[in-house]
């Protein structure tokens, strides 16, 4: 669920890392059962990104909720060229 999360933030073109993940379990999955997963991004202020995702069945009957936070970091190339021409 944190992949979920972070591929919504990455679609949105930011780069960050987990900083706190809560997830809340709400129904046993059957192994063998078909299911997917849905990430989303719930709101962002400064750095701090709130995701959400929930782990559901292919019928819609959800098994697990998550929230997360997530830090922006500087992209690296942009922090390379700032060292190359600072020189």
């Amino acid at each position: 669920m944190d992949e979920a999360m972070s591929k919504a933030i990455i679609a949105s073109n930011w780069d960050a890392v987990t900083a706190e993940l809560r997830v809340r379990y709400l129904r046993q999955v059957v192994p063998g059962e078909s299911l997917q997963v849905c990430g989303w991004i719930v709101s962002r202020r400064k750095r701090l990104i709130k995701a959400e995702a929930r782990l559901q069945t292919i019928k819609g009957d959800v098994r697990a909720h998550a929230w997360g936070k997530f830090l922006i970091v500087q992209n690296r190339t942009s922090d390379t060229a700032r060292l190359v021409s600072d020189g």
